[in-house]
């Protein structure tokens, strides 16, 4: 297998000359020294610049559910997706009604229509999944 390069395309061939693949090579040529160069002017090329630029948040966040026997459950959802969602799958994947299941995060009530955005998750926050207590009363 040989690789015959020719102006802006290179084509690798095999022994008997037929082409396997073609790559275009439409990429900016510069080297390394033209780049210091070009920062010591003060001019910078368009790829540099784009790096500049800030990160912007991801739209999905991965938040862990924890029992009460401490199993660890992650989900990945959206930020604008109801947590219903969520208590959902986690309670079929536990076969369990999601009647039985009370969800809490920094220890309040998670209500099933609010959303990660509303309750302000972050990435990697924690929700712990209880079993739901009656009771209460005098004995």
């Amino acid at each position: 297998m040989s690789v015959v390069t020719g102006g802006e395309k290179s084509v690798i061939t095999q022994e008997n000359n037929l082409p396997v693949a073609i790559k275009e090579d439409r990429k900016r040529k510069t080297s390394a020294v033209t780049q210091d160069q070009e920062k010591k002017n003060g001019k910078m090329s368009k790829t540099t610049q784009e790096e500049k630029k800030p990160v912007e948040e991801s739209p999905y966040i991965v938040i862990h559910v924890t029992a009460q026997d401490g199993g660890k459950l992650f989900f990945k959802l959206q930020v604008t997706t109801p947590l219903q969602k969520l208590m959902k799958v986690y309670c079929d994947k536990k076969f369990m009604n999601m009647e039985q299941i009370v969800f809490l995060f920094d220890s309040k009530r998670i209500r099933s229509k609010q959303t990660p955005k509303e309750l302000e998750m972050m990435d990697g926050d924690e929700i712990n999944a209880m079993l739901h207590m009656n009771g209460g009363g005098f004995a």
